[in-house]
């Protein structure tokens, strides 16, 4: 029976990132790099995946998916919602913004599209209905350098804690072998 994905994230959900090496995680000092929780040049959008409406199986099937740049899929991240969510950091991007994130509920469409119908999304609709997205207060440009206050907050993210790191010793293989993401 399908399940119906509310909207609003609770603040002890699980949340995923999708991990690869190059991009996201380094080999050589065996952890999660902050720009896994930067966004990508012209958009203020850090693309995730909420655990509790999916399972490990389909969260590597689509890590697996992803084509971008030299990204080479090694894991999956596990980090709990309210972990982030960073408001009131003291982090300030210039003398009048502070540094902030919030979390939204953006289910895709089999095309990847942001669904239009938010309210009748199940754990059954095709496309990646359990999406959601980390959004920052300020969006990175073409040949410019992040705001420290930016990189600080995605450097926050991608430490044990918040985020564990669950590699993935299977990478061939489409089922998820790993360790549960409880």
């Amino acid at each position: 029976m399908p399940i119906k994905i509310p909207q609003e994230i609770g603040e002890d959900e699980r949340i995923v990132r999708c991990i690869g090496h190059e991009i996201y995680f380094s080999k050589s000092k065996k952890r999660i790099i902050s720009p896994a929780f930067m966004p990508p040049k012209g958009s203020n959008e850090v693309s995730l995946l909420r655990l509790d409406y999916s399972d490990e199986h389909k969260c590597k099937a689509h890590a697996k998916s992803i084509k971008k740049g030299n990204y080479t899929y090694c894991g999956l991240s596990k980090t709990i919602a309210n972990e982030l969510v960073l408001t009131n950091t003291g982090f300030m991007i210039d003398e009048e913004t502070p540094a902030e994130t919030a979390l939204l509920a953006t289910p895709l469409d089999e095309e990847f599209n942001v669904r239009l119908d938010k309210e009748n999304v199940t754990d059954e609709d095709p496309g990646l209905p359990y999406h959601a997205d980390l959004v920052y207060n300020w969006t990175p440009e073409e040949g410019k350098t992040a705001p420290t206050a930016i990189k600080r907050l995605a450097k926050k993210l991608a430490k044990n804690p918040p985020t564990e790191y669950f590699p993935d010793k299977d990478v061939e293989i489409d089922e998820w072998t790993g360790s549960p993401m409880k």
